[in-house]
């Protein structure tokens, strides 16, 4: 029997969004392939005690492989519930139960998705406001604060996360902090959109998570190349791949581009070269305003 053709208003952005990069899978609906799970199921104290050992007989380090999990999963819900919105002022309403996501076999996250056809707040000028499944919000502020809500409903997998591995709770906040920042300026880049709008949108929802939990936050990278400029997310928290290279160097190799205990020398030498050998496509427009 043929699987009926999702036209919810989810299924229109998933797909803008899986076309945006062959690295972005967003599924609406039960996925037809097996290797996926419910995200609440993966993050279970003894799936994770399991992941964690695959990742660190993999890496080398048990600490590293605690961050990459734990910024895997904040990835997945920022995927999941933020993406949407600001991509297409769609907001998945979902629960942690309700998302799905798909286990490569070296060990990340590597697609994600929703279970059956989840109602979607939009904004009262959406084509799609007043179909099946559809709540209007009465603002993008009002949407926002959904999101922050949906955010906020990660709390009991990231203590899972942080009973379990030898990580604590406010360094996997700011790993869901730092998703949020780099996510929005990818989609920027992407849709070809204000930088610094997408970054203030982040803010706004990285200050209302840390309200009540405040974690180490991202800060903003300008770069600068000829006539290009470009906004980059330095993180707040590092990710930790340093401690699975040898001799890694903080103006050289073993850092990641965007770490916080890299030399913002080294880095804006690296995302320079980055932002002349990327394509105008790849990198978006630099017609948006950066900050000095």
């Amino acid at each position: 029997m043929a699987r009926r053709v999702d036209t919810s208003p989810l299924a229109a952005t998933a797909g803008r969004l899986n076309a945006l990069d062959g690295d972005l899978t967003y599924r609406v609906g039960p996925p037809l392939e097996p290797g996926w799970c419910r995200l609440t199921d993966l993050v279970d104290a003894t799936a994770v005690a399991a992941w964690h050992r695959e990742l660190t007989a993999s890496h080398g380090d048990r600490r590293a492989a605690a961050a990459f999990l734990g910024g895997w999963v904040a990835d997945a819900a920022v995927d999941v519930w933020a993406l949407p919105v600001w991509a297409d002022r769609r907001l998945p309403l979902v629960a942690p139960h309700a998302i799905l996501v798909r286990r490569h076999a070296k060990g990340w996250i590597d697609a994600v998705g929703v279970d059956g056809a989840p109602a979607v707040a939009v904004l009262a000028d959406d084509p799609a406001a007043g179909q099946t499944g559809t709540v209007v919000a009465s603002t993008y502020h009002v949407l926002v604060e959904g999101l922050s809500e949906r955010l906020a409903t990660l709390e009991p997998l990231l203590r899972v996360l942080a009973s379990v591995l030898p990580v604590g709770l406010p360094a996997l906040w700011g790993g869901l902090a730092d998703s949020l920042a780099n996510r929005a300026l990818w989609l920027a880049r992407r849709l070809l959109r204000d930088r610094q709008a997408a970054w203030q949108d982040a803010a706004r929802l990285i200050d209302r998570l840390a309200a009540d939990r405040p974690p180490p936050r991202p800060r903003p990278f300008p770069v600068h190349c000829a006539q290009a400029g470009e906004l980059f997310a330095v993180r707040g928290t590092c990710c930790l791949h340093y401690r699975t290279v040898a001799d890694p160097d903080r103006d050289g190799d073993g850092y990641c581009t965007t770490c916080p205990l890299r030399t913002d020398a080294s880095r804006r030498q690296r995302l320079r070269a980055y932002l002349q050998e990327e394509t105008p496509r790849d990198r978006g427009s630099c017609t948006a305003p950066v900050a000095h």
